[in-house]
């Protein structure tokens, strides 16, 4: 079992630096209930589609107080994604077992919690490259820089995920037999994810919260200080970067994919009753 948690600046937003360290940090303490034997984060600038890695084979208690991660300054990124590891392969200590896992070929960027049991066949039947990986989750960009799909990776794999996917485009979030779940802030114009709604939730720090599990995709009547939004089984939720446009769909780990409906995200920060938007324009 291991933790995973991100931000998302959206455009327009609001949020100072210090919210967005002040939540990073918060995540990266309460996901060490998750996995203690290495933490990571990813600070990432959509823009200028740059990455920059911080990780280290120790608790999240204690990688936080690392003179390393206190000067790691990210107020040019808008995208961060954070993971405290329970080992299961691949020894911690080599730090390219620990996520965030980059990509040298096509840059992408992965954080994953849960177990491939197929990740060796399929990397002999794919015909991909044969590095000597110690842990399962690479597979996942093998497979994305051979596809450049995610529609494509997750029929392909077998066993737990919950997973982020930063690719130059779009953030993927993903869940099947790990939870997920995500949050929007309308007034810093941020969305959160972790593994657990306690998680989520102790690391916003702000008391006002409530629950609508069908937000991003359906018609609420107000805007309360979070909204919580739990990934269903085998969902997958797609962030644009350009449009700030959400969608989500149903894909199995195995052939078949079921269609969802989909939406976007005015956030202007002009105060209506609702900043979701159907993609045709006009409002819910």
């Amino acid at each position: 079992m291991c933790g995973i948690g991100g931000i998302y600046k959206l455009k327009g937003s609001k949020a100072s630096y210090d919210d967005i360290r002040r939540i990073a940090t918060n995540l990266l303490i309460n996901l060490s209930v998750r996995g203690i034997d290495a933490t990571g984060i990813a600070a990432i600038n959509t823009s200028t589609r740059t990455t920059r890695i911080l990780k280290a084979p120790i608790p999240s208690y204690d990688f936080v107080k690392m003179e390393e991660y206190k000067n790691f300054h990210y107020s040019e990124e808008d995208l961060i994604l954070l993971h405290a590891r329970a080992a299961t392969q691949g020894d911690p200590k080599n730090s390219e077992n620990n996520h965030p896992l980059y990509s040298n070929i096509s840059q992408a960027v992965l954080i994953h919690n849960g177990i491939l049991n197929n990740y060796k066949s399929l990397k002999k039947r794919e015909k991909l490259p044969s590095k000597k990986d110690e842990v399962d989750s690479k597979i996942i960009l093998d497979l994305y820089d051979k596809y450049k799909d995610i529609y494509q990776i997750i029929p392909r794999v077998s066993g737990s995920c919950a997973m982020a996917l930063y690719t130059k485009k779009n953030l993927y979030l993903y869940s099947h037999s790990n939870p997920l779940v995500m949050a929007y802030l309308p007034e810093l114009g941020i969305i959160v994810f972790a593994s657990t709604k306690t998680i989520l939730v102790d690391s916003l720090d702000q008391p006002e919260y409530k629950v609508y599990y069908n937000f991003f995709f359906e018609r609420i009547s107000h805007l309360p200080k979070h909204i919580i939004y739990e990934l269903e089984e085998n969902e997958l939720v797609s962030l644009n970067f350009n449009t700030n446009r959400i969608k989500n769909r149903k894909i199995e780990t195995a052939e078949s994919i079921r269609f969802y409906k989909s939406t976007t995200l005015d956030h202007s920060y002009i105060d209506p009753p609702n900043p979701w938007k159907k993609t045709n324009g006009g409002e819910w």
